[in-house]
């Protein structure tokens, strides 16, 4: 059986030393509370408001371990054996993929979901549990189906919604991104799981086709605007390789409350200057979040208005972040720099397609001009 050193330590420190900025306290330093854990590991805050419980789950077992953390200190664990084992997935020496995942909170407490990451089919998982604020304790496992590389589940801030990031299996193609989302509110269980529906791939509201290729989406963390935020990793290369991937593309829930397609996704790049903006976000307390709408209007930066689908074969979209729509004169160019297409009056609100069915297969631009700016899109015509 393969061996895994994963350990849950903490560090107490006395906010009075280095002079009113604190410190760690030196007899007090990596003190470790479980040995053979998973990299899972969450705070609930107390039905009382006043403490909190510390939430970890055991590798090679279905085992969560739960603390309580008091003015007085953190007290012994209690153990909740329910749900999926952490099983075993070596796939080199000294690594064990299926220790990895993460383990969310719904805003309210009430609600743990615990995703396994596997990237064998089929051993992917995501349970959905009840959690007790009072007494400390995990119940009524709920599974979510056949997954794949799920890695970092999220509630919405209404608690009515849970998103999941993982991969799918396109018949003849590589793997493409899905981000799952399940209607905790559809009924019963089977219900619930039954309610899974995709949300990123296959949305036209996006340009990540549904058998978009190795592509990968890390972590969901919900924000204090109401929204919901996904750091994720395009992988450059390839045979599904299309241009414009990388590693820096935020994915924005821009109504995470909503049901399918209405959740309002998009993506934006970021430059990190030659870094790369995945694979993560704050492991937050998820109590923050609880009850929260997005602001009403939400953020309009025209100059992160994309095409979409791209490649194309037909026709293409426009579609600025937000719920802003900036009208823009469209000028098309090929390779050689000639204008091959234009439009006036094209508002970029994802609705109106602009046909391209005319053009050459090959490279082209797109430039969008406004009274306030240029936006130059580079697109494919297949």
């Amino acid at each position: 059986m393969a061996s895994y050193g994963g350990q849950l330590a903490y560090s107490l420190v006395d906010l009075r030393l280095n002079n009113g900025l604190g410190d760690v306290v030196a007899d007090a330093k990596n003190r470790v509370l479980a040995r053979n854990v998973a990299e899972q590991l969450t705070a609930v805050r107390h039905r009382n408001g006043r403490d909190y419980w510390l939430i970890c789950h055991e590798w090679q077992s279905n085992a969560f371990r739960v603390y309580v953390v008091t003015a007085a200190g953190i007290g012994p664990p209690i153990l909740s054996a329910v749900g999926l084992a952490q099983p075993t997935d070596t796939l080199a020496a000294g690594f064990t993929e299926q220790a990895q995942g993460f383990l969310q909170a719904s805003p309210d407490g009430y609600h743990l979901a615990n995703a396994i990451l596997g990237r064998t089919a089929g051993t992917s998982s995501c349970g959905l549990f009840d959690f007790d604020t009072d007494r400390g304790t995990v119940s009524s496992f709920v599974s979510l189906g056949a997954l794949r590389d799920a890695y970092s589940p999220c509630f919405s801030p209404d608690n009515s919604k849970l998103y999941v990031p993982n991969f799918s299996l396109a018949p003849g193609r590589l793997n493409y991104n899905v981000i799952s989302q399940f209607d905790l509110l559809a009924g019963d269980a089977a219900a619930v799981t039954a309610s899974g529906q995709s949300v990123l791939a296959g949305n036209p509201a996006t340009n990540i086709l549904a058998t978009r290729g190795e592509n990968t989406l890390y972590q969901l963390q919900n924000g204090p605007d109401g929204r919901m935020y996904g750091a994720s990793g395009y992988q450059s290369g390839g045979g599904d390789a299309q241009p414009g991937d990388d590693r820096n593309v935020f994915f924005v829930l821009g109504r995470p409350n909503a049901r399918g397609f209405d959740c309002a996704v998009t993506y934006q790049r970021f430059d990190f200057g030659g870094r790369y903006g995945n694979p993560g976000l704050p492991n937050f307390m998820q109590h923050y979040f609880n009850g929260l709408e997005p602001a009403a209007g939400g953020v309009c930066d025209p100059g992160q208005t994309q095409l979409y689908p791209n490649p194309t074969t037909d026709a293409f979209r426009v579609q600025a972040p937000g719920d802003c729509a900036p009208l823009y004169t469209l000028t098309v160019y090929d390779a050689l720099g000639r204008k091959v297409a234009s439009q006036a009056g094209l508002a970029a609100d994802g609705r109106t397609p602009v046909g391209v069915a005319s053009l050459a297969p090959g490279w082209y631009v797109a430039e969008l001009r406004s009274d306030q700016q240029v936006v130059t899109r580079n697109f494919v015509k297949l």
